[in-house]
């Protein structure tokens, strides 16, 4: 039985001069991901191709979050508060080091990460690598990059991850709902 991982950013300006990055991982084992993907593809709304937690309107949020929180999966997050002038992409790549190599641990043999453009996905590629080359991640970790459109269940590590972030912004009320499934690294 394979486990995966579904991996999502999200990031926020919180009040003073900090600013908040944070990965989240979603783990979920292959036999169980047909499921989730029918019951998020259900939850799009009209011409929607995915389902993105900041453009869905509080009472859909809650809906989404419940859903999510009901399902068979576990969390991981990682978060980094930087400083207004410090730079976001470092901060990316100091999540993404700490997620992959816990995810490595964890036995995860795929992580789906979801696709930016050719130039970010090149240095997350290589991030891996270096990872694999140091012994700080599996030789067998897999990954792929994937659009959010062409696969349902990043939209998972999406509203984790947003609740997250929202949370530590002071809009915290889908946090409470989906913390039981987070595992803060």
């Amino acid at each position: 039985m394979a486990l995966l991982a579904f991996i999502d950013e999200s990031m926020r300006r919180r009040s003073g001069d900090a600013h908040v990055h944070a990965l989240a991982a979603v783990l979920l084992d292959e036999h169980v991901c047909a499921d989730p993907r029918e019951r998020l593809l259900g939850l799009r709304v009209g011409r929607s191709q995915s389902i993105h937690r900041r453009d869905e309107s509080p009472a859909r949020q809650s809906l989404i979050t419940e859903l999510v929180a009901g399902m068979p999966l576990r969390a991981m997050v990682v978060v980094d508060i930087y400083p207004e002038n410090g730079r976001a992409e470092r901060a990316r790549r100091l999540c993404l080091d700490r997620l992959l190599c816990e995810l490595s641990q964890q036995k995860v043999e795929t992580v789906c990460i979801e696709a930016r453009d050719q130039w970010h996905d090149r240095r997350d590629r290589a991030l891996v690598g270096a990872l694999r080359g140091a012994g700080r991640a599996g030789r067998s970790l897999q990954a792929e990059w994937r659009r959010s459109v062409d696969e349902p269940l990043l939209w998972l590590a999406d509203v984790l991850v947003g609740s997250v972030v929202w949370c530590l912004g002071g809009e915290g009320e889908s946090f409470d709902i989906i913390r039981p499934k987070i595992e803060f690294l």
